[in-house]
């Protein structure tokens, strides 16, 4: 039987994703695909599993350092930004985690994440302005506060990011 799971992470919450993979393996549902946020999963055995998504920009990497740990390949594509592998295997306590191209991606999300929640709000800034100007309707003075609560929101996306980088 194949159970699909409708589901979304963010590039932030891989270790979410990989104990929800774990959790279905707990329960005997072993990943086998992703495709478009869902999930699928072929009913087997339950068991302890070990999960592990790889990010790498430029290619797959060695398939077999986590070969040669017990974990197999069980799926990988291409993205829009770069190639994903899921290795997935019975329960290993002391994994050795081989450094993939996480950094990099992260380096470009807090880019995007700066330029984007910067001219937004700066944007907003502008045109609150503008229009107290032209109407001399004071009212318009609270987008200032929605341009501030903007600039906020990105200061704790990259202090998120930067705590998941490290």
């Amino acid at each position: 039987m194949i159970r699909q799971i409708k589901k979304n992470f963010s590039i932030l919450e891989l270790n979410k994703e990989e104990d929800f993979i774990e959790a279905q393996a707990e329960e005997g549902y072993i990943f086998t695909k992703i495709e478009d946020g869902t999930y699928s999963f072929e009913e087997g055995e339950p068991f302890k599993a070990t999960c592990v998504i790889e990010y790498f920009k430029e290619d797959q990497g060695a398939k077999d350092f986590y070969e040669d740990q017990g974990l197999d390949l069980v799926y990988a594509y291409k993205g829009k930004i770069g190639y994903w592998s899921y290795y997935l295997g019975p329960y290993k306590e002391n994994l050795n985690r081989r450094v993939d191209d996480r950094k990099d991606l992260y380096q470009s999300l807090k880019r995007r994440n700066e330029i984007f929640w910067t001219i937004i709000p700066l944007s907003l800034l502008l045109f609150s302005l503008y229009m107290v100007f032209i109407s001399k309707n004071y009212y318009f003075f609270l987008l200032t506060l929605a341009a501030g609560l903007l600039l906020n929101k990105s200061r704790l996306i990259n202090k998120e990011i930067k705590e998941d980088e490290d």
